[in-house]
């Protein structure tokens, strides 16, 4: 996401939507499809705001890749400037599901999530966890976020802790979200500065 000039409120706004690619592909965990789209805000005819997203769709887990994670030793999260732990609840996922208009069952419906996707619990959306990472940086710089991009690499679930980190490098923030094992789970750059 980048933002071109900010968006004025209680003016109109137009939001342009497309699919840009779609990339089939092969990975450990089996096949998926890439879904890219393109969305840009304007207002007055004016670009304001250019965002691509990534969107991933898999097949079925595997009986074997249900457990693996269940295995795994935890460890502390890594010590960060900026830090915040919380623990994200089925509440959280259903409100930001209903304000995104996500419908994606894996995130509200927790008997779907376990039993039919092979998850062990609700799923946090890959946005919640990137908004929550943009918000640790917009509460502590006095300087306005200019863009932001995002890869979530784990999957995270509700009712466990989820730690947020930041550490500030040469204007922009390196960001982080740990599952409660530890491990990365989304990896940010919020790059600081007027539009």
């Amino acid at each position: 996401m980048e933002q071109l000039t900010p968006l004025m409120p209680d003016a109109p706004a137009e939001r342009l939507e497309r699919v840009a690619a779609i990339k089939r592909k092969a990975g450990r965990s089996g096949e998926f499809v890439i879904v890219t789209l393109e969305t840009n805000y304007s207002q007055h005819g004016q670009l304001c705001i250019r965002e691509e997203r990534d969107i991933v769709y898999r097949d079925a887990p595997r009986n074997d890749a249900r457990n693996s994670l269940q295995d795994e030793k935890k460890r502390p999260p890594p010590a960060a400037s900026l830090a915040l732990d919380l623990i994200p609840d089925p509440v959280l996922l259903f409100r930001f599901s209903a304000l995104t208009f996500n419908s994606h069952r894996i995130h509200y419906d927790r008997e779907y999530a376990m039993s039919t996707e092979g998850y062990s619990d609700l799923v946090v959306h890959g946005p919640l966890s990137a908004v929550l990472l943009a918000e640790l940086v917009r509460k502590h710089s006095k300087v306005p976020i200019r863009d932001f991009s995002f890869r979530a690499v784990r999957p995270l679930f509700a009712n466990r802790p989820l730690h947020l980190r930041g550490e500030f490098h040469d204007g922009s923030f390196a960001l982080a979200a740990y599952d409660d094992h530890g491990f990365l789970a989304v990896e940010a750059q919020a790059g600081l500065g007027a539009p």
